[in-house]
């Protein structure tokens, strides 16, 4: 509606949700602007300009002068992002199209985060059902008294989204980390610059006011015991739908800097791995049969009205049932 309204000639909004096209256009309607924009319910990846073999109309009448996109989690690229500019400057915008945003620059820093103790108990090993396989969003901003910085923040990735096709090829860097104090690395918190155009930025920075914006992305590893003023080497990487980060295991001796906290509870990862089966069958199941699907999003309405009489935590019933209905 604001490039409607600055005087674009057409819009062409693309969603992959149907609730949220049908959320959209309803918006746009009362908004007086449905002879100007154009919603389809559709995966950007897959659109093009050109009618089909049979006879099928393209997705839209033209290739486009903007793309203005918002495909981005905490950890920048998650959402496939790379891949969706990339197929866009391939087949849905014109040579010189202009990106909104244009660019973004990815910052990380080591941290120690959760408590190691109270009131003089040792309690680090709890630490262990921190992990997750993937990172995890946290507003760090937000709970300083949480965690600690073990080294200054350092620039591991920029992303100039005019070079599609550089960005399409999986990097790995390697860093020598200059530690500033003392202390156990559990994880690495990461986070982005939005280079919106040649003048504004939007930051991730837990060191800004950045508002009700994306999260820090934190990425939680076996613990190493670190000193003040000596390099821990790691390994930054990008597979274009995800980054993450290791230490070098190949330039230091892992059992003289590990805290004994192992990564996870070998008990607690197999009861993961089982439901992550279940998880993957499930999804699965939903997205080949609609009627399924809605056997399960019914299932998820009930748990998430009545959480306690199918014993589960209200706040994981809610979550369950927001998720099914997005």
């Amino acid at each position: 509606m604001l490039s409607a309204r600055a005087g674009a000639d057409q819009v062409v909004a693309v969603e992959m949700s149907q609730h949220m096209c049908d959320v959209g256009e309803e918006t746009i309607v009362m908004n007086g602007f449905a002879d100007k924009i154009l919603f389809l319910n559709r995966d950007a990846r897959r659109m093009d300009v050109v009618r089909k073999a049979d006879g099928t109309a393209p997705d839209m009448e033209r290739k486009a002068d903007v793309l203005i996109y918002e495909v981005f989690d905490s950890g920048l690229i998650g959402e496939g992002a790379l891949h969706l500019v990339a197929s866009a400057r391939s087949k849905l915008l014109q040579p010189n199209a202009t990106l909104i945003p244009m660019a973004a620059r990815v910052y990380c820093q080591p941290i120690c985060i959760g408590k190691g103790s109270a009131q003089g108990f040792d309690f680090k090993q709890l630490r262990r059902y921190n992990w997750r396989p993937d990172y995890v969003g946290v507003e760090l901003e937000y709970c300083t008294n949480a965690w600690k910085a073990l080294s200054d923040p350092f620039e591991v990735f920029y992303f100039d989204f005019y070079e599609s096709e550089d960005n399409m090829v999986p990097a790995t860097k390697h860093i020598d980390l200059q530690i500033t104090c003392d202390g156990a690395i559990n994880a690495f918190a990461f986070w982005f610059d939005l280079q919106v155009d040649e003048e504004e930025t939007l930051s991730t920075s837990p060191y800004g006011d950045k508002g009700r914006t994306w999260q820090q992305a934190i990425q939680f590893i076996e613990e190493v015991e670190v000193k003040k003023n000596t390099t821990l080497p790691i390994i930054a990487k990008h597979d274009t739908y995800g980054i993450t980060f290791e230490v070098d295991d190949s330039k230091v001796d892992r059992g003289s800097i590990s805290t004994g906290v192992p990564l996870w509870d070998p008990q607690w990862k197999v009861a993961h791995d089982r439901v992550k089966v279940w998880n993957e069958e499930l999804v699965s199941v939903c997205a080949q049969n609609p009627s399924e699907f809605r056997k399960v999003a019914d299932t998820a309405v009930q748990i998430g009205s009545r959480p306690n009489d199918y014993n589960v935590p209200p706040e994981e019933a809610a979550k369950l049932c927001t998720r099914m209905m997005s």
